[in-house]
Formats: structure tokens, C-alpha cells, sequence
């Protein structure tokens, strides 16, 4: 449904309210911003305070709320399902995309998600079970999204499964408290959700200096996910779809390099923009 629509200099501010669930019960609100002219333009999800570098760019901008830290009022519309609220902000990724198919301005096969921390393992959740998801970037995401629960831990520098559960109750189901201790037992880990998305296009950025993360699980889980893809698509030898980014700065994102590290995440999505110096590409097992 149609809220409101402002036109600037150079491009055109959409806000429209998603109604969904029995009886649109569930409302969402998104925000595009689009480029002057006809399109169709490819769109980063979740770009925030990165839009006026993506519309510089050609790129559409969609913002929607995604934080996992507020509950949604889904479980109620929805009692027959357990997802806690970082699924449930997953899910309504899902439903954003559905809305931004039906716009002709938007190029269908270019439909990229980002997020940042929290957000970045929402949009590693979202794009695993998304194929129309063509591209994600992970920036910083901790445990839970690109970095292997089984490879973290308070002890390991970065989060893990006893102070995530502890810290953010809301994030996950109940049921992941069971495995504080016993993270070699968990059926699935970052490296399954990452597979999942390859062969399509996933950066993962991390922090040298990063609170949360785990520079050796990071490189590990990308390693892990290229075999298991290969294997899940019988590939001999797969093409690299998960890139590694780092920059050595601490967990906490630095809003005055945005468009610097605007220009490097449209590099490696095929934008023809080359890295800027002080970023380093990182794969497995390769010195920065």
C-alpha cells in the first residue's frame, strides 16, 4: 500500500506499508529510493546510510526494519511456527523482495542484501532460504551468521553460544541455549548456512580488530562452504562465489568510510569499480 513519494534532485523517495498474514495483521514498512530514469536498476537491500553512494552508482536503495532486538508480533499471526525474531526479520526480507518484483524500475535478477552485525546475520539467514537473492554482504556478523558457532566462544575472541543466548534472548530459538558447550553437536553452522547461498555471490567483511569476530573461523567457514557446495552441485571445481574483505578497523562501523567501502562491496559485485587501496581481498590461507 502506498504511503508517500517525494522526488528530489536526481532521484525518487517511495514509502509503501506491506500488509501480510491472516487478515494483514503483520505490516512492514519500506522505503526505496530510486534513481532518475527508467531503469532497471539493480537494488542493495539494507544499504542504509549508504544510499546516496549507491544512487551515484546506478543502484536502488530499499530499507525496511530489520532489527532483531524488536519483537515482531508474528508469533501470534503465525502460532503454529517457532521462529525467533531473528528468522522472523529473515522472513520479512523474503516478503520485501516479493514487493520489489513487482516494480518495473528494479532489475529482477539483481537483487543484492546487506547488513552489518546483527543485520549481517539476518541477511545470511534471509539469503540462504532466498534464491531470488542474488548477492549478500555480510559485514562484521559474529556468531550466528558467517562466523561458525563451533569455532567462537568467549574464550576465542569473538561471541558465542553461552553469552549470545544469554545477552540476546530474543535472537535465536530457546533450543540453541541446549548446545552452550556442546557447539560440535549442532546440526547446522555457518558454513551450511553460507553453501546455501553459493553459487551466487556473498561477501563476507570482517574487522582485523573485531570484537566479535575470529579472523581464522571466518577463513574457515569460507573454505568449508566452497566443499560443500561443490559436493551439494557435483562441482569439480566451483567457482569462487564467496569473497573475504577485512579492514582493520574494531567492530563498531565507521560511517566516514561508507562510500570507500561503498565503491569496494560494488567492485567485487561485478560493478567494474576497482578496490580502493587501504581494503584488502582476502581468500583462505592468504597472508593480507
Amino acid at each position: 500500500m502506498p504511503v508517500a513519494e517525494t522526488k528530489s534532485a536526481g532521484y525518487t523517495t517511495r514509502v509503501v506499508r506491506l500488509e501480510y498474514g491472516p487478515k494483514n495483521k503483520s505490516t512492514t514498512q519500506v522505503t526505496f529510493t530510486l534513481p532518475e530514469g527508467s531503469g532497471p536498476f539493480p537494488v542493495l537491500i539494507g544499504g542504509g546510510n549508504w544510499s546516496t553512494s549507491l544512487i551515484r552508482r546506478g543502484y536502488a536503495a530499499c530499507e525496511f526494519s530489520s532489527s532483531a532486538d524488536q519483537p515482531t508480533n508474528l508469533p501470534q499471526v503465525y502460532p503454529d511456527f517457532d521462529f525467533a525474531t531473528m528468522g522472523q526479520r529473515a522472513w520479512t526480507a523474503q516478503l520485501v523482495v516479493d514487493d520489489l518484483l513487482t516494480l518495473p524500475e528494479i532489475d529482477q535478477t539483481r537483487i543484492a542484501l546487506t547488513g552489518y552485525s546483527r543485520g549481517g546475520k539476518m541477511a545470511t539467514i534471509a539469503a540462504a532460504f532466498d534464491d531470488r537473492i542474488a548477492a549478500v554482504v555480510a559485514g562484521s556478523t559474529g556468531a550466528g551468521g558467517v562466523l561458525p558457532w563451533r569455532l567462537s566462544g568467549e574464550r576465542g575472541m569473538g561471541e558465542g553460544v553461552e553469552s549470545t543466548t544469554r545477552m540476546f534472548p530474543l535472537w535465536f530459538a530457546p533450543q540453541l541455549r541446549c548446545f552452550a558447550g556442546r557447539e560440535d553437536r549442532l546440526p547446522v553452522d555457518a558454513n551450511l548456512l553460507v553453501a546455501l547461498v553459493a553459487p551466487r555471490a556473498f561477501l563476507m567483511n570482517y574487522r582485523l580488530n573485531d570484537e566479535v569476530s575470529n579472523v581464522w573461523a571466518n577463513e574457515q567457514c569460507d573454505a568449508s562452504a566452497l566443499c560443500v557446495s561443490a559436493k551439494r552441485r557435483r562441482h569439480t571445481c566451483p567457482a569462487r562465489a564467496a569473497r573475504l574483505s577485512t579492514t582493520p578497523d574494531c567492530h563498531p562501523e565507521r560511517r566516514d568510510r561508507l562510500d570507500e567501502r561503498t565503491a569496494m562491496k560494488h567492485s567485487q559485485g561485478g560493478g567494474g569499480c576497482p578496490p580502493p587501496p587501504s581494503l584488502k581481498i582476502r581468500t583462505p590461507h592468504q597472508g593480507g
